[in-house]
């Protein structure tokens, strides 16, 4: 997003870009969990927008993706 931001791109644009990346790096878990991770992408690229530090957005990834593994492993 600093990259995009960088060369002109508006925040709206970086936001976008950086959402569909997120998304499809998820590719392997289906239209679902791409569909997720879009959602993710979309919140973790606005409050990055905002200023939230990087390490910030990134343990707040490692939570959810603790928080889905905690839910599966209840299901199981």
């Amino acid at each position: 997003m600093g990259s995009a931001r960088l060369h002109g791109a508006s925040p709206a644009a970086a936001l976008a870009v950086s959402t569909a990346l997120f998304a499809a790096g998820h590719a392997w878990q289906g239209p679902r969990g791409m569909l997720q991770a879009g959602l993710l992408g979309a919140a973790l690229a606005a409050f990055r927008l905002r200023g939230t530090d990087l390490h910030a957005l990134a343990w707040a990834h490692a939570a959810f993706d603790l928080g889905i593994l905690a839910t599966l492993g209840a299901l199981s």
